[in-house]
């Protein structure tokens, strides 16, 4: 059967077979030349995977976004994930300068990352997309709000242990999480510490948990947080 046919039996769009192949959830198809064919296997994946979904896994994206993105930019990929392939949920990051990166000219600097996201939640768009984030992070990457870095709060752990300070940084590693938290000098990290790796960074990994304790410390906050789910 031909990728129409398939994504009409499962009750999906063309764009989500291709998406799922994408993710190698799906084999790839049989060529013919130009033409890709698809089996009973492929539509069976594809039941399976819709039933994995009616029993709670989620599919939920995670995107990063550069100073090569227009605010139609992320309205585009945004409105694709939400409508398009209706995936659960998504997150979004302004992408940040950490060392290892191959392209260094292209991360999003402070003022570039708030007129960004400003622009594409305006009219609506950030009250109708399935955001996986905090209301309050949402205000900080569009302006509203302002916080500090909390890279304990989202630490990562590798076969060397607790790495120093977040997963974007590697100042060295530690082998408990007491040793992270009570041994780290934390002043020398966060946008106001004069660290030029931290100068710009708005990255969900430090931010999402300072706008989930601030929420957490606000009934108003509380509730709001509560009536987007």
């Amino acid at each position: 059967m031909r990728v129409e046919e398939l994504a009409g039996k499962a009750g999906v769009s063309v764009d989500t077979v291709r998406f799922y192949q994408k993710q190698r959830l799906l084999p790839p198809p049989v060529r013919e030349g130009r033409v890709a064919w698809y089996t009973a296997e492929h539509l069976a994946r594809m039941a399976r995977v819709k039933e994995l979904r009616r029993r709670g896994f989620r599919v939920t994206t995670n995107t990063t976004f550069f100073d090569t993105d227009s605010p139609q930019d992320v309205i585009d990929v945004l409105n694709y994930l939400n409508d398009d392939l209706q995936v659960d949920q998504m997150m979004i990051s302004p992408g940040y300068a950490y060392e290892k990166a191959p392209d260094q000219d292209h991360f999003l600097a402070v003022r570039q990352t708030r007129e960004l996201f400003r622009k594409a939640f305006a009219n609506g768009n950030r009250n109708r997309w399935r955001l996986n984030h905090s209301p309050m992070f949402l205000d900080f990457l569009e302006g509203k709000v302002d916080f500090q870095c909390t890279p304990w709060g989202i630490p990562c752990y590798t076969i060397f242990g607790w790495q120093r300070p977040c997963y974007l940084q590697s100042d060295g590693h530690v082998a408990t999480y007491r040793e992270l938290v009570e041994e780290t000098d934390w002043s020398k990290y966060g946008r106001d510490s004069g660290n030029p790796q931290c100068r710009n960074c708005m990255a969900h990994c430090g931010y999402e948990p300072t706008a989930v304790m601030a929420t957490s410390k606000s009934l108003k906050q509380s509730l709001r947080a509560m009536a987007m789910r």
